[in-house]
């Protein structure tokens, strides 16, 4: 595994993407900042993801029958505890994908 600072130029001699790896949830990766200077950025864990959406996918089934107000209620609170833990610089598409994931499944 060829993970850090020069990671993309030895992978890139092969025509490859240098290698990631999943941590806490988080798939952790190698990246340049805006100045042009080596980063390590994490994104939700596309495993991690879907295990939330399919949970969250059963929790809307059990309280569908909830009034619309306690629904919305409880459901916010759950988007915040996934929020307060995943939402990290650079996390942002991930996150948007979450809420769009979880409108999609209430709305059906």
């Amino acid at each position: 595994m060829i993970f850090g600072r020069f990671a993309r130029e030895r992978k890139g001699e092969y025509g490859e993407k240098p290698d990631t790896f999943d941590f806490l949830g988080f798939t952790h990766y190698c990246e340049k900042s805006r100045n042009g200077k080596f980063r390590v950025k994490q994104r939700t864990s596309r495993k991690k993801l879907q295990a939330a959406l399919s949970r969250m996918k059963v929790w809307i089934k059990a309280n569908r029958t909830l009034s619309v107000k306690s629904l919305l209620d409880q459901l916010q609170a759950k988007l915040m505890g996934h929020y307060r833990y995943y939402g990290i610089t650079d996390n942002g598409p991930m996150l948007s994908g979450y809420w769009y994931g979880t409108m999609r499944l209430l709305l059906k």
